[in-house]
């Protein structure tokens, strides 16, 4: 994992997000918790949150990856949109609600 400036992050989403004005819900997150038992590398980590982005169908947007302790373990958080680049709405059906 690498250190950005948060400012060029979301400058990153910026056209996802003027593409398309009529998607409500144009953001995706989710928490990502290893067990307590898992002794995971940042290069672990960064595998994890790539193959999850893949999968849910978010593997080619934009997407940041954050780390962090606020709870007993390191866990991550992955951002993303639900918008493509020419402003479609990507399927969520990978995801739960």
């Amino acid at each position: 994992m690498r250190s950005l400036d948060i400012d060029a992050c979301m400058e990153s989403f910026m056209p996802y997000l003027e593409a398309n004005r009529r998607t409500t819900n144009t953001v995706f997150h989710v928490s990502l918790d290893p067990s307590p038992e898992d002794k995971l590398t940042d290069e672990q980590l960064r595998k994890i949150a790539c193959e999850y982005m893949e999968r849910m169908g978010y593997g080619k947007q934009p997407y940041i990856v954050f780390k962090h302790k606020d709870i007993s373990r390191e866990h991550l958080h992955l951002v993303s949109l639900r918008v493509d680049e020419n402003g479609h709405k990507l399927s969520h059906d990978f995801e739960t609600e």
